[in-house]
């Protein structure tokens, strides 16, 4: 039987034209129940917690997560499934004008990225590009800085 561990969705920025998008992406996954608070009473900056989902093979934050930014047009959040013994703690965010990033989470919920794939990524940047200029360009979409930068902005 595949691990359970929790799943928090944290909403920063929403709309009320977004409701049914929210209602219907956390339907689609069976969490309408457990983050019921994260479209009837949403309080932007508070983690709703559905605490049993399953953590097998890492894909239902991101089905998620995906699902959010294809049903509302203004909601910006973090959702983070937490690890547990034997599965990578899985983090996704997302404010409207960035790109969904995903990434692997620690207990705390605070995303991090594989040393080997970021290896790949600098690996993989054109010739001649240094390391500061990849982090100025690329680094920000594939380290999640500018969407995570916009979220710190919507907690101030």
């Amino acid at each position: 039987m595949p691990d359970r561990t929790q799943l928090t969705l944290t909403l920063y920025a929403t709309h009320d034209s977004d409701r049914d998008g929210i209602r219907a992406a956390l339907s689609a996954q069976g969490l309408e129940d457990g983050l019921e608070g994260a479209f009837t009473n949403a309080v932007l900056g508070d983690g709703y917690t559905a605490g049993e989902v399953v953590i097998d093979n890492g894909t239902e934050h991101r089905t998620l997560a995906e699902a959010l930014v294809a049903n509302t047009r203004h909601t910006a959040f973090e959702l983070v499934h937490y690890p547990d013994r034997t599965h990578l703690g899985r983090y996704a965010a997302y404010a409207p004008g960035h790109d969904l990033y995903f990434a692997f989470c620690d207990v705390d919920g605070d995303p991090y990225s594989d040393d080997k794939e970021v290896a790949r990524w600098l690996a993989s940047a054109p010739k001649g590009m240094t390391v500061a200029d990849w982090l100025t360009t690329q680094g920000p979409g594939l380290l999640g800085t500018s969407v995570r930068a916009a979220l710190a902005e919507l907690r101030a």
